[in-house]
């Protein structure tokens, strides 16, 4: 009796949900990274600002200044959950370090936008007061 490609108990096999886990987060992280590129790609190339800076669905009084700032927010955050994600797939790095990569490059991510768009906003409304004839 050789070896098969098959085993004969192929139907009492499982796979670890961990198995199943990391790979889901895998493919979550590879979205982020598109995510992140595809908003980067409409800052800088087809010039369109309607997603910088959004806050309580409202954009800022001048949305053309921050979009420099958010473009590399999304270009660094795209940049390194993708190098994250090679790691992983080139087995350059174990689990914990790339999944606890893209974890902590989500939230900050996140968080530097929620920090964009307040700012941008808190700014736009200071501009707005200190205009002359007011």
């Amino acid at each position: 009796m050789g070896h098969t490609l098959f085993p004969s108990d192929i139907h009492t096999m499982q796979l670890p949900a961990s198995v199943v886990f990391a790979w889901l987060l895998l493919l979550l992280a590879l979205a982020l990274a598109a995510l992140c590129f595809r908003r980067a790609w409409t800052i800088l190339v087809r010039r369109n600002f309607a997603e910088v800076a959004v806050r309580q669905g409202q954009a800022p009084a001048d949305p053309a200044r921050w979009a420099p700032y958010a473009a590399v927010i999304h270009l660094v955050a795209g940049a390194v959950v993708l190098a994250s994600v090679l790691a992983a797939l080139l087995g350059l790095a174990p689990f914990s370090t790339w999944s606890s990569t893209v974890g902590l490059t989500l939230w900050i991510y996140l968080f530097a936008l929620h920090l964009l768009a307040r700012r941008a906003h808190v700014q736009g409304k200071r501009d707005l007061q200190s205009r002359p004839g007011k």
